[in-house]
């Protein structure tokens, strides 16, 4: 498994650019899963949202998941 503190360190350097992207509400950390990853939360599942969204970051691989608007509650 990818250490934590690196896992963290990658979505926050990278949190900013995924989260100003059209149809991308949520960055996050999947560090039970295996080697661990980066989780991104989709609003939709929109093939022009997916377009041109990377499959790694850093080596470390992203896992999609539509979640649907994130809002505070």
């Amino acid at each position: 498994m990818k250490d934590l503190k690196k896992l963290l360190e990658i979505k926050r350097r990278h949190s900013a650019d995924l989260l100003g992207r059209r149809g991308v509400c949520g960055v996050d950390v999947d560090a039970v899963n295996g080697d661990g990853r980066i989780v991104v939360h989709l609003e939709t599942d929109d093939a022009e949202v997916r377009r041109g969204l990377p499959a790694e970051l850093e080596g470390v691989p992203i896992h999609y998941q539509v979640t649907g608007p994130i809002r505070k509650l």
